[in-house]
């Protein structure tokens, strides 16, 4: 309290704990203690804003690049990150080291580019996962769309709901726009290829562009985002010391910053402000797994 600048004052029945004349806390003799009445602070306290440095942003980002989360702070890409200080730029983290250890990167190719949202969507199914999610799914089918790089995912206990995951990304898409999906990529698995979902696409004038079999650079754009969001998802998992059966919970965290973060596809801005056209808040942001308190009102 010293070192904030705070004065306590004693008297009679009570004691006044307060800062540049505003009181913060009165507390009440119990015997020969006083105690303070502390529950109708606890609004205050949950909106207080300290300041951050920038190693707890990287793993608030689900442990994003350290050169991605500066990228944010000093282009202004997003908003909820004032006060971050330099402290901790090169602390190590044991947890990307663990997540991402085995990371290779993709061959790049000259590719065709979308010039509107969801003209060309890429799509890849991952799975299945060693252990369940805590909904019971193995698997997550990701839709990306190829201009703003904005990723949707969608769990699924068997790999046969790719076409049901797909008719929900579709009626979402095309209430976005307002205009339908013109192209889907995708790897030539037999979830892609049925009647069904053949049937699909042809009903809603959709082109099926598939992949070689074993050539999964043809379909880069979604296997490199897979193997992104895999890595991350370990690293919140082995930072949080949580069961893997949290790998839905931490996938979804993955995707969520994934899609506020910078990339080397667009030019400065992220896939939420190039398919939204707003800044995105992430001041809502904590470390995944870390312990949280929530004041119940008395009269709930």
């Amino acid at each position: 309290m010293v070192k904030r600048d705070a004065t306590v004052t004693f008297k009679e029945n009570k004691c006044e704990i307060s800062r540049n004349s505003k009181i913060l806390a009165v507390g009440e003799i119990q015997g020969k203690l006083y105690v303070l009445n502390i529950v109708k602070e606890h609004v205050n306290i949950a909106k207080q804003q300290p300041d951050t440095d920038r190693y707890l942003w990287h793993c608030r980002l689900g442990h994003l690049g350290m050169n991605n989360v500066n990228k944010l702070i000093n282009e202004n890409m997003v908003s909820g990150m004032d006060g971050v200080s330099n402290t901790n730029e090169n602390q190590f983290c044991e947890a990307c080291i663990k997540g991402k250890h085995h990371r290779c990167p993709y061959p790049k190719t000259a590719d065709y580019r979308a010039s509107e949202p969801f003209e060309l969507v890429h799509s890849d199914v991952c799975g299945p996962m060693s252990v369940p999610s805590l909904g019971g799914s193995r698997y997550y089918v990701s839709f990306i769309d190829d201009y703003s790089r904005y990723t949707f995912v969608y769990f699924m206990k068997n790999k046969s709901e790719v076409l049901e995951k797909f008719k929900e990304f579709h009626t979402y898409a095309t209430n976005i726009t307002g205009k339908p999906i013109k192209v889907l990529r995708s790897d030539n698995g037999g979830e892609y290829s049925s009647k069904e979902f053949e049937s699909f696409l042809k009903k809603n004038g959709i082109v099926h562009q598939l992949s070689v079999p074993y050539n999964p650079a043809q379909n880069g754009v979604a296997e490199r985002m897979n193997r992104t969001v895999v890595e991350t998802t370990q690293s919140i998992l082995s930072h949080a010391h949580i069961p893997n059966e949290f790998w839905a919970e931490a996938v979804n965290t993955s995707v969520y910053v994934r899609n506020r973060s910078p990339t080397k596809a667009l030019n400065d801005i992220t896939p939420y402000e190039c398919l939204f056209e707003k800044k995105p808040d992430v001041s809502n942001l904590r470390v995944f797994g870390c312990i949280t308190y929530m004041h119940i009102p008395d009269n709930q």
